[in-house]
């Protein structure tokens, strides 16, 4: 038998599309033979011992033709398509053959976006994958936010150095320099999410932070801690270096007094002298923090985009030679913490902006997050442009058709999303 060049590269894809170079190992070598080396002669002396064989391939391909005008996502995949699914991490059956598709550790820097409606099964797959973490003893460490719900809190049962903290529990000062950090980065750092999340313009903006540059100049000569409560005693001091009046005067201090007492209010929980440091818990243990108890949306968003904020700084004054997983954010019902909100039109300010610097920055710090909504309008795109894994459960309505598009369906494929 003589093939051309032409017939034979029909063939072999015909064999591959047909899947049977995944089950004959001898059509397999004779068609990557002809694909790499152009050398039909294999393929024509298969093709002469097995003339059966093209006739079978058409009739195959056909059959799987037809399964996916019912199921868009036959053939699943198998054998060579694992290879790219697969992963330390399981996320679920992937075939008839109960095989498993998955994630490595390093994949979850890149991050992780699981939406659906209610009672899907979001949460169970978000549990597992940090059930299989846990188990594996992971060398990095989790920090799992709950806003909604406890449902992670069992994971301690099993696993008995991962630590629970609620609020009340928390002993925070934003202001506290650590040894790896400095003053003015400190200051820079904690000033940024504070105008962000507590909506600073420019007078009380550049009135707040001259009131802890203050703060820390009485800190030297008192040997006292800067905290909310010393930052407030400045204000005043530093609205009159300004040299403001009137209605703008009052309006910056009365803001700045209102933002200081909201967290004086916290007690220890962020306006404590003396907090917990990066090196003495968070990169120690495996952490569930649990935020249900504290009411204030700005509090919360103030706390956890400090913590992340502070974790990224600490990884990047301490690099590693290589790239890995170093922390992983889980947070489950993320409408909260990572919100769809929008810049204000006429002043152009934007609370998330740290938010969506930390998002875009923390994969080379080693950071990694598994983030989970129930719709997926409520994730603002920022979030879901910056995710390269996305996993979808059913969805309907609206978010259905935001889905579609992020997960790069069509109308058909999207019909067993619903």
């Amino acid at each position: 038998m003589h093939l051309s060049y032409k017939e034979a590269k029909r063939l072999s894809k015909l064999f591959k599309e047909s899947r049977f170079t995944e089950h004959k190992d001898k059509l397999f070598g004779a068609c990557r033979v002809f694909t790499e080396y152009q050398d039909r002669t294999a393929l024509e002396d298969y093709l002469e011992e097995f003339p059966e064989i093209e006739e079978e391939a058409e009739i195959e391909l056909e059959r799987i033709e037809e399964e996916k005008t019912t199921d868009p996502f036959k053939p699943y995949p198998h054998d060579e398509d694992l290879k790219y699914i697969d992963g330390q991490i399981k996320t679920g059956c992937i075939n008839e053959q109960d095989q498993m598709a998955g994630l490595n550790p390093i994949d979850f820097t890149q991050g992780v976006f699981i939406c659906g409606m209610p009672g899907c099964g979001k949460t169970t797959l978000g549990l597992s994958m940090l059930y299989q973490m846990l188990n594996a003893n992971c060398p990095y460490k989790l920090k799992i936010i709950e806003d909604t719900k406890p449902d992670a809190d069992f994971l301690i049962k099993d696993f008995p150095d991962t630590k629970i903290l609620e609020f009340k529990d928390l002993y925070i000062n934003p202001w506290q320099v650590e040894d790896w950090d400095t003053e003015l980065e400190k200051m820079n750092s904690v000033v940024e999410i504070l105008s962000s999340t507590m909506w600073m313009m420019q007078h009380s903006g550049l009135i707040f932070k001259m009131a802890v540059e203050l703060a820390y100049k009485v800190s030297k000569d008192t040997g006292l801690p800067v905290n909310f409560s010393m930052i407030k005693t400045q204000v005043t001091a530093a609205a009159d270096k300004v040299g403001l009046a009137g209605f703008d005067y009052k309006n910056a201090l009365d803001h700045i007094n209102f933002i200081c007492e909201t967290f004086i209010q916290t007690g220890k929980s962020m306006n404590a002298h003396y907090g917990f440091t990066i090196e003495n818990l968070w990169n120690r243990h495996h952490v569930i923090l649990n935020l249900m108890d504290e009411s204030s949306p700005y509090i919360k968003s103030t706390l956890v985009m400090y913590l992340l904020k502070e974790w990224q700084r600490y990884n990047e004054k301490h690099p590693l030679p290589h790239p890995e997983l170093r922390d992983l954010v889980y947070v489950d019902e993320s409408r909260n913490i990572f919100p769809a909100s929008r810049p204000h039109n006429e002043s152009g300010h934007d609370p998330n902006k740290p938010l969506k610097d930390w998002v875009g920055s923390r994969r080379s710090s080693g950071i990694g997050y598994i983030v989970m909504t129930q719709e997926i309008q409520s994730a603002p795109d920022w979030l879901i442009d910056n995710t390269a894994t996305i996993i979808g459960f059913p969805i309907h309505g609206e978010n259905r058709d935001k889905f579609l598009r992020v997960a790069n369906l069509d109308e058909h494929g999207g019909g067993y999303q619903s």
